[in-house]
């Protein structure tokens, strides 16, 4: 294995971003890493007192940590937040170059008061990245010093295109009975993340309280990773509006989906509506077009120049436009423009979001040519 290929992805164990872009770099004759930085310390409270110590305690943890991987790599960030004041100094004092990853979720959705420290950690890194360029225009506004960091586009391969090219003779009827939905209804996807940004229990209860729309529909909410309070929320929810229903309309998708099971997911989903109070095209919404179905996006979400915008993709203003979009002849029209440009918004999806398209990017972040 050629060590200059070699890095480190500073990240979440349990983010889905993390972990396949590791497998799928390593699959490619990488190696790939990861380091979690979200180490507990066994201090209960939240006086500021106990804070500093938990904050000190993951500290000396993270300098153990760091240490114990050979310096001679790329470490790439997978998150940006307050901790970068403390975290990217300690890495850029190990390791060979330090890379910034910014989510949009990172820059779009976050606090601004902690700015200071980010900008104090921001400018250790050789490098910064975002997943798109509206994420990365927003970053170069606040923090114009990273223009001088080499900054560029990082787009992550979706390991779902290749396994939904592996069954496209497989029906979406076919794909729901294979993830257990009923063939005969329309399935409804709320979101695609345990977060309370996705406001998923907003769109329950505008399903609930509108009966006529549920006709001959189901509705998966998926919470398979984010946050433990909106995973407990959302099911509790669910359990209290089917029992009010007197059937299960509503289903929690707690079951994390390797990418196989994902693509089956993807084919058996008709509509996915992103109520996201922010969003830089997700993973998520690329895989459920490039499987030829719909999406409805709020209108405030940054898809208009994004493949399948117009066909495959409808934006909306109020819940009145969702039920409007979802009544029989808007979703029969729908359908039909979205079928008759499907081969071509895959076919943009895969030059922009497929392994193929992106693995030459990850090449030259992780091992970049001489200067």
């Amino acid at each position: 294995m050629n060590e200059s290929k070699s890095a480190v992805f500073v990240g979440s164990a349990n983010s889905v971003f993390v972990t396949r872009t590791r497998d799928a770099l390593n699959e490619r004759g990488f190696a790939v890493s990861v380091l979690d930085p979200s180490i507990a310390a066994n201090f209960d409270g939240k006086d500021l007192r106990t804070k500093l110590r938990r904050m000190l305690e993951r500290v000396k943890v993270m300098r153990r940590a760091i240490r114990s991987f050979p310096s001679n790599q790329t470490a790439i960030v997978h998150f940006l937040s307050f901790d970068a004041f403390w975290l990217i100094p300690m890495l850029a004092g190990h390791f060979d170059r330090v890379v910034g990853l910014a989510y949009g979720s990172d820059v779009l959705r976050r606090n601004r008061s902690f700015d200071p420290l980010m900008r104090f950690g921001l400018k250790r890194v050789e490098e910064i990245a975002a997943t798109n360029h509206n994420v990365m225009d927003v970053l170069l506004a606040d923090f114009p010093f990273l223009a001088t960091r080499r900054p560029s586009i990082l787009r992550f391969g979706l390991p779902v295109f290749d396994e939904l090219l592996k069954i496209q003779q497989i029906s979406t009827s076919q794909a729901k009975t294979s993830v257990g939905f009923d063939t005969e209804r329309t399935l409804i996807s709320l979101g695609y993340s345990a977060s309370s940004g996705q406001r998923q229990l907003e769109l329950i209860d505008f399903f609930a309280s509108h009966p006529e729309i549920q006709d001959d529909r189901i509705f998966v909410v998926p919470v398979q990773y984010g946050s433990q309070s909106v995973i407990d929320s959302v099911i509790a929810k669910c359990e209290i509006v089917n029992r009010g229903i007197g059937e299960n309309v509503f289903f929690p998708l707690t079951e994390f989906h390797d990418p196989e099971r994902s693509a089956l997911m993807r084919r058996a989903t008709d509509i996915l509506i992103n109520h996201s109070v922010s969003d830089a095209f997700s993973g998520t919404v690329q895989e459920v077009v490039y499987a030829g179905n719909l999406v409805l996006a709020g209108s405030h979400l940054p898809y208009r120049d994004m493949p399948g915008f117009g066909s495959a993709i409808k934006p909306f203003g109020s819940f009145d436009d969702v039920a409007n979009a979802l009544s029989p002849e808007s979703l029969s029209e729908w359908k039909s423009k979205a079928a008759e440009m499907a081969i071509a918004n895959q076919a943009e999806l895969h030059a922009t979001s497929s392994w193929d398209a992106v693995i030459a990017d990850w090449r030259r972040t992780i091992d970049p040519p001489a200067r």
